[in-house]
């Protein structure tokens, strides 16, 4: 991956880890105002909801798609567009709203997803665009 051509590079959204965020801002509210040692436990729930998101990257590359989640090993998956043979979108009602969604890529001999893009904005665009690689 590093000297090959890079068409398009993707964290997961920030609203695909609203969750984290969300608790970690209540565990602060709730810790300022009542306990106030929870306070740092909320700060550091939004800390670790945005390692998380930056340490996850999707690439589409010039000979095929890949995911590196990279924080503190480091972990590849790679796949061939000649090999793809089923592209999924998956989106619920509030991804749907948000814009964001998932994306399944599986190939031949196996019958497990190979590459999952969780959590990308714009997930129909990415299928277009890895479509038209095939």
């Amino acid at each position: 991956m590093d000297n090959e051509q890079i068409i398009k590079k993707v964290h997961p959204d920030p609203l695909y880890f609203l969750g984290f965020y969300c608790s970690g801002i209540i565990l602060m509210v709730v810790g300022f105002f009542f306990l106030i040692y929870i306070a740092p436990l909320g700060f550091l729930a939004i800390i670790l909801g945005e390692v998380v998101r930056r340490a996850e990257t999707f690439y589409i590359l010039e000979s095929g798609v890949a995911r590196e989640y990279k924080l503190l090993s480091t972990s590849r998956e790679f796949c061939e567009y000649e090999k793809i043979q089923d592209i999924k979108v998956n989106q619920s009602f509030l991804d749907n709203i948000f814009g964001i969604g998932n994306l399944h890529l599986n190939t031949a001999g196996s019958d497990k997803t190979e590459v999952n893009f969780c959590g990308i904005k714009n997930p129909y665009e990415i299928e277009k665009i890895i479509r038209g690689k095939m």
